[in-house]
């Protein structure tokens, strides 16, 4: 039995790796890469809603969701750091209190196994040493002694908006304490609410609960009818706003003539045509409106907190320019935003927006460009031979060469050949006709007629063979003379 149990705890022991004698690394603790600030909104709570009216506690939450989800990116306030450093904190301390919990109970599970073995403790001494449970319980003294000030922790996050793993835009509300249930399914920013029903009214609450601070940093009520509801979904994504991005927002409306013009907002481009930008960071910012006809317009702008800004920005059309585009060899194909525009040469129009272009012609490298305002009125480009189909072609010009060479010296002889057996059967039927047999001699006759014909034919064989090795033999020199390069 002693036996038995020894063996079961060498198998524990050994199933963990060795911690081997080397110099303690410092622990260092680094939010990961891929956080994110993670927002999830729930359906409302319903108390004593109407039944034509239960809709509203999905139907609410939603479109207000819709009107903040162009919010992309959250801001750390200097004052909230510490916080958002000990959630860190907590955070790595969780994880390794999971792997330690799961090594005690291994350990209860050997202890209780053990109970009778008079070598108890010395098998316990040897599990903690041979296992992790030592080093991690080291961790965690080193995680709780650690100064929360070192952990770097950017100034902003980008926000991922929680979906239910079931399908759905919203998650169910929370049957327990806020700060559980963010912590239980990891959740940055919980908004929630609910919906009671009084006497046809409609008192509405909603929250926003930070978990990083641990608190309600966003409180909403009102009394509304079920037919005002809609009509207060822009007030409330206006007060929650601040909430999400972390700092105040302003408004920015962009109206572009022409419509169809491409507007970006700190290069990065954000829309076609008219835009309302609702919640943009205040400060400053570069707008840019781009129209191919056009010539383009950028403004820089500063916005204050809270404040609604109208551009109108009307473009002045460019003067229409031709550009003749010119290539060596002639015949590329040509290519402006990967539209094919005709062959070379050929002319089209300038254009003010930045474009990009390319010739391609078989058996030549691709010729990369772009077309933008400066472009000059005339463009002149030389193609590079491909290296590749060069050498194929010098190759295959020197396989049809000696092919052709090969058929003409073997079909030299056929001629000659033919020729000297006419002349033996004719002298063969001369001599047949002097001695009296007239129908050999005919016979042989008969066959230098034939062969004769044969000699013709295979003179006008080899004399085509001839010509034919004299091309591709000029084919292969032409192509030995042109450069791989």
């Amino acid at each position: 039995m002693k036996i038995k149990l020894f063996i079961y705890v060498q198998l524990i022991v050994f199933s963990f790796p060795l911690v081997h004698a080397q110099t303690p690394t410092p622990l260092v603790i680094k939010v990961p890469e891929d956080r994110r600030y993670v927002v999830a909104i729930t359906e409302f709570k319903d108390i004593n809603l109407e039944t034509e009216n239960k809709y509203l506690v999905y139907s609410l939450p939603l479109q207000i969701k819709e009107s903040i989800e162009s919010i992309k990116s959250h801001s750390i306030k200097p004052e909230y750091l510490r916080d958002y450093r000990r959630q860190v904190l907590e955070q790595e301390l969780e994880k390794y209190k999971t792997q330690l919990e799961q090594l005690q109970k291994q350990r209860d599970e050997l202890l209780f196994n053990m109970k009778n073995s008079e070598n108890l403790e010395k098998l316990v001494e040897d599990f903690d040493k041979k296992s992790k449970y030592t080093e991690l319980m080291e961790t965690i003294d080193e995680i709780r002694k650690y100064d929360k000030d070192k952990i770097e922790f950017p100034e902003n996050l980008d926000i991922i908006y929680k979906i239910p793993e079931k399908g759905g835009a919203l998650i169910k509300p929370p049957q327990f304490s806020a700060f559980q249930f963010c912590r239980r399914e990891k959740i940055d920013l919980l908004i929630y609410g609910s919906l009671e029903e009084v006497q046809g009214f409609i008192f509405i609450q909603i929250f926003a609960y930070e978990a990083a601070l641990e608190k309600e940093i966003f409180k909403y009520t009102n009394t509304v009818t079920p037919d005002e509801m809609y009509s207060f979904i822009d007030e409330i994504a206006d007060k929650l706003a601040p909430a999400i991005l972390g700092q105040d927002w302003s408004r920015l409306v962009v109206a572009p003539d022409p419509e169809d013009c491409r507007i970006y907002l700190d290069e990065e481009f954000i829309s076609i045509g008219r835009i309302e930008l609702k919640y943009v960071v205040p400060g400053k910012h570069e707008i840019a409106v781009v129209h191919p006809d056009c010539k383009n317009e950028i403004q820089d702008i500063e916005l204050a907190p809270f404040e609604t800004r109208e551009l109108q920005i009307a473009l002045i059309k460019s003067e229409i320019v031709k550009i003749k585009i010119n290539s060596d060899p002639e015949g590329a194909d040509l290519y402006i935003n990967s539209v094919w525009s005709g062959k070379t040469p050929l002319e089209i129009d300038s254009s003010e927006e930045r474009r990009r272009a390319y010739l391609k012609l078989e058996g030549y490298d691709d010729y990369i460009f772009s077309l933008d305002a400066t472009t000059p009125a005339v463009l002149n480009f030389t193609l590079n031979q491909k290296i590749g189909d060069q050498k194929e072609k010098q190759t295959k010009a020197r396989d049809d060469f000696y092919l052709a060479f090969g058929f003409f010296l073997v079909s030299l002889p056929l001629p000659i050949l033919c020729s000297r057996l006419s002349q033996d059967y004719l002298k063969v039927a001369e001599l047949a006709e002097g001695k009296g047999y007239s129908a050999q001699a005919a016979d042989m006759r008969l066959r230098a007629q034939i062969l004769d014909y044969a000699f013709y034919g295979t003179l006008a064989l080899t004399s085509g063979l001839f010509v034919f090795t004299a091309i591709t033999i000029i084919n292969y020199i032409i192509a030995a003379d042109r450069p791989l390069g």
